[in-house]
């Protein structure tokens, strides 16, 4: 399991209680209150991945 607390304070920016986190050219965003939903986008926005478990 995710430790919450950890993606939240490893974030760049939390907005309505999603986590952004850059990483690289990727933009990760972390649902905080169901961590098992998430994106992954590149740069200009385009889904990569979804519902991914984003290890921090």
């Amino acid at each position: 399991m995710i430790d919450i607390t950890k993606a939240a304070d490893s974030a760049d920016m939390i907005i309505n209680g999603y986590a952004y986190t850059q990483n690289g050219n990727e933009i990760q965003v972390l649902n905080l209150n169901n961590p098992n939903k998430a994106v992954v986008l590149d740069r200009s926005g385009t889904v990569i991945e979804t519902s991914k478990i984003i290890k921090i």
